[in-house]
């Protein structure tokens, strides 16, 4: 049973998964990574990883992965990326990892392979790279003055259009000292100045513009002007520099091409990124789209450029978006971010880290939205996994006090003094940490059905007491389904101890078991039937033991629960898969 459940969890993970003898051979692939490759199982046992369909078109890359298999098989992981081939001959980048893994003992007794698909992130950072490159080309050509400056004011790069500033060839200039090539073009006095105004943007990060400086070059014995501004910017080397654009004032109008050129290279950028963008109308109406977030809502651009926010927007997170979306407009905040949950196209809640801020027109109204949109659907599975968890415990902590609570009443009521009551106590206390370490043990080894049922009933009464009977055969129980029964009745005894008939003097409870075949195996049927306590009324809502109940039963050992109330007490009646 557990390996079933290990099975599916096994498949339904979407990276490829597969796991391998120490010398590579594989023994079992996962459902993605057999549907990929267009085979079932049958066709690659056996066989060494390297020489699975996927590498056999590149024998360097085969060998590469015998060589990463045997690393593993020495205990080390080994990860790369690798371009393979899948059904079809068709190509795909995947980042490949094998890793050991080990027994009880420390031996590596298998090795797992484990790739996910990468062709897109390859794909956007070719394309990023080239989009690089063409802003660097766009720059490089730029018929305006660019040139960049490291920490020590060194020439580390100049435009094209900066070369028509200088009569020196740009072989020459680059890696001189700056300051050096102003002395040699203008007035002493001037050239300081300049040299000073660089310097104090790289020590300060401030910016500076100077909209006509006018002055007879030294080099030239011509008098030129030009309009000029620094930037600090932080170089590859980790180090600040500046960056000076300049243009003659005549070539105001090619400057201005070029800057049509650059907000065409931001639009390749926005289509490029690796989150959600939006430009989005003060109305809520979609002006503009990125690939990356019609992929996370599942529309096309077309479908999504005809609907408003609000139309994909969860209702229950609308009017706080909405509100806060106001506020920019009104000009009581310039930006917001939040979490909320986007409905997809085919109906998947999307848990997204939502961005916004706005560009304004001149009077200072909202031109349009610039929305950025991060999935954080996985991040929010984890965190509501660790409130159950939390909750879990939360509920463990009260039922360990409620059971200590209810001995101390049962051992004081049948206890011939003080010492006699200590000793009865102690051992029952004994008797709960037993219980409560076998049940969240899924490694302590096999119990019968017996065993586990007279262990939950050793915490609350002696040995031989007629508050329960147990009939049923001789039943042997491996340790993962042993453990997770021990939960189960450890919830029902605590349930009978707070509201059934073990909340009473006289209570009892039945017990009755027998095993039968079922489609595919055996199973247990188990009668649990509850007497002499108070009537048991259908609750209006159930709390979180016996949630936790039906979630062992039917989802974890996949079985059956039925629940009977009555006036002479609960039935239970369940199944529970051999």
């Amino acid at each position: 049973m557990a390996y079933a459940a290990l099975g599916e969890v096994f498949d339904a993970v979407i990276a490829f998964i597969g796991i391998l003898a120490p010398d590579g051979t594989l023994i079992d692939v996962n459902q993605p990574g057999l549907d990929v490759s267009g085979l079932v199982n049958a066709d690659i046992a056996g066989t060494k990883l390297w020489d699975g369909p996927w590498f056999r078109h590149d024998p360097v890359l085969r060998e590469r992965v015998r060589a990463a298999t045997g690393g593993a098989a020495s205990g080390e992981t080994q990860r790369f990326e690798a371009d393979i081939r899948v059904a079809g001959g068709d190509p795909m980048t995947i980042d490949l990892q094998i890793s050991p893994q080990r027994g009880a003992h420390g031996r590596i007794v298998a090795l797992v392979a484990s790739a996910t698909d990468v062709t897109d992130r390859r794909r956007a950072e070719l394309e990023l790279a080239q989009a690089h490159e063409t802003f660097i080309t766009v720059v490089r050509s730029c018929p305006f003055g660019i040139v960049v400056l490291d920490a020590d004011l060194t020439l580390r790069f100049m435009s094209d259009g900066a070369k028509l500033a200088f009569d020196d060839p740009l072989e020459k200039m680059i890696g001189t000292d700056y300051a050096a090539i102003m002395r040699e073009a203008w007035p002493a006095e001037m050239a300081e100045e300049i040299i000073g105004r660089f310097r104090h943007t790289l020590e300060t990060g401030e910016s500076f513009r100077s909209d006509d400086t006018t002055g007879l070059r030294r080099d030239r014995g011509a008098v030129e002007s030009y309009d000029w501004r620094l930037e600090r910017i932080f170089l590859p080397d980790r180090r600040f520099g500046v960056v000076c654009h300049f243009y003659d004032l005549s070539e105001r109008t090619e400057y201005e091409s070029v800057v049509r050129e650059s907000e065409a290279l931001f639009r390749s950028t926005f289509e490029n990124a690796a989150v959600g963008m939006a430009h989005v109308a003060p109305d809520g109406t979609w002006l503009r789209v990125n690939q990356c977030l019609c992929d996370l809502l599942g529309y096309s651009k077309a479908e999504l450029l005809g609907l408003r926010f609000q139309d994909v927007t969860h209702p229950e997170d609308l009017e706080a978006d909405v509100g806060m979306l106001q506020e920019v407009i009104e000009g009581k905040r310039d930006a917001y971010e939040m979490d909320k949950r986007y409905i997809a196209r085919n109906g998947d809640l999307v848990w997204v880290t939502l961005t916004v801020s706005c560009i304004r027109r001149d009077d200072g109204s909202v031109e349009y939205f610039i929305s950025a949109v991060r999935d954080i659907t996985r991040q929010k599975a984890a965190e509501e996994q660790r409130d159950l968890l939390v909750h879990e415990l939360n509920h463990r902590v009260k039922n360990i006090l409620a059971s200590i609570q209810s001995v101390a009443s049962h051992t004081r009521r049948n206890s011939g003094g003080l010492e006699d009551f200590f000793k009865r106590f102690d051992g029952r206390l004994r008797a709960i940490s037993r219980a409560h370490d076998s049940i969240f043990d899924d490694t302590a080894g096999s119990a019968s059905l017996r065993e586990i049922l007279e262990g939950q009933f050793a915490i609350y009464y002696a040995e031989g007491s007629r508050a329960y009977t147990l009939d049923g055969p001789n039943l042997g129980l491996d340790a993962a389904l042993a453990s997770k029964l021990g939960v189960v009745f450890h919830e029902m005894i605590t349930n009978a101890m707070k509201y059934g008939a073990l909340s009473h003097e006289g209570g009892h409870i039945a017990i009755e078991w027998s095993v039968r075949r079922r489609e595919g195996g055996r199973e247990i049927a188990l009668a649990w039937t509850e007497t002499g306590g108070p009537a048991a009324a259908q609750p209006t809502t159930f709390g979180f033991g016996s949630t936790l109940i039906d979630m062992m039963v039917v989802q974890s050992l996949g079985g059956t629960l039925e629940r009977t109330f009555s006036e002479t007490g609960l039935v239970v009646a369940m199944t529970v898969r051999l």
